[in-house]
This record gives C-alpha cells, sequence and structure tokens, in this order.
C-alpha cells in the first residue's frame, strides 16, 4: 500500500545557492569568531613581506631596469594565494573530522553545496589576503607597470586561479567523507 502525499506535502530540499551560501555565511561567521585565522594572514603577510624586501632587498640584484621590489610582490601575491588554498583544504578536512559534513548530510540539501559554499568563504578570505599583498606591496615601494584595467584583471586572474586551487585541494580533503 502507497501513500501518495500531495505535491506540496513533499519537501524537496533547499536549493544549491541557498544551501551553498547558508554554508558560506557559517563559514565567514567561523572565520570572524575565530580572529586568529584572519590575523595569522595579515601578519604572515607582512613579515614576509618586509623580511624579504629590507632584509634580502639589498642582497639580491635584479640585473635590469626591474627593481627588486617590483620583481618581489608579484611572487609574493602568488605565494599569499597559494597559502590561501592550502589553508581552505585544512578547513574542510577539520569539518569532515569534526562531524559538520555529517550533520550537513541529515539535511535535505545537494551535497555539492557542502563544498560550494565553503569555496565561496574561502575565495572572501583570499580575496582579503590578496587585498592584504597588494597593499603592503604598495606600501614597500612596488609600483606596478600596467594600466589600471590591466591591474584589475591581473589581481581577477589571482583570484581565478586561487578559486581553482582551493578548490581541487578542498575537494581532494573532502573525498574520503563523500
Amino acid at each position: 500500500m502507497t501513500i501518495d502525499l500531495p505535491r506540496a506535502a513533499v519537501n524537496t530540499g533547499a536549493g544549491l545557492w541557498s544551501s551553498s551560501i547558508a554554508v558560506a555565511g557559517r563559514m565567514v561567521r567561523k572565520f570572524a569568531r575565530t580572529p586568529q585565522l584572519i590575523v595569522f594572514t595579515t601578519i604572515q603577510s607582512a613579515v614576509f613581506l618586509v623580511m624579504f624586501r629590507y632584509a634580502f632587498g639589498g642582497a639580491i640584484q635584479t640585473g635590469g631596469a626591474l627593481s627588486y621590489v617590483n620583481f618581489m610582490v608579484p611572487g609574493f601575491v602568488a605565494t599569499t594565494i597559494l597559502w590561501a588554498g592550502m589553508g581552505a583544504s585544512v578547513g574542510v578536512a577539520e569539518d569532515v573530522e569534526h562531524g559538520f559534513v555529517d550533520r550537513l548530510r541529515s539535511l535535505p540539501i545537494p551535497r555539492a553545496a557542502v563544498l560550494v559554499g565553503r569555496s565561496l568563504a574561502d575565495v572572501a578570505l583570499l580575496v582579503w589576503a590578496l587585498v592584504i599583498a597588494t597593499g603592503l606591496g604598495l606600501l614597500v615601494g612596488f609600483r606596478p607597470g600596467g594600466s589600471f584595467t590591466g591591474i584589475l584583471a591581473a589581481l581577477g586572474l589571482c583570484v581565478v586561479f586561487g578559486f581553482a586551487f582551493e578548490w581541487r585541494t578542498s575537494r581532494s580533503a573532502a573525498c574520503p567523507a563523500w
């Protein structure tokens, strides 16, 4: 004997984007409530940049019209993005280990919402790290040699690369749970 429920009584669950935004909101609140995540990103960027700019800046010759600071800061920005991406995989592994993913499995949401939401929040942290790294680079003498739209395009490409890197590492960290 089957019971036919009216269409309105069936809970189809939340959609991918609404679930993803809810998970991303949870992660952003977690970042805000764990200030060492934000402070570590900011302080680490400042320490490494100042160390490489002023401690090693006089010892390294670039051999041309390009100054050391204009050579160093783009590499420093790329390294900052890689560090932010590695933090994303650690966060996903912690969520799996502490049972957050298991709690979400009991909800009628798409499985992809967990990773998509986490990735949206990690991109926000990535943009924060990129702004800090670029701002610090400008403070220590970095002067980009391009148009404003070219600079924005380069920063956008950094965000896309960072998202791709953190998506891949996060997915790899979450695979045993799926």
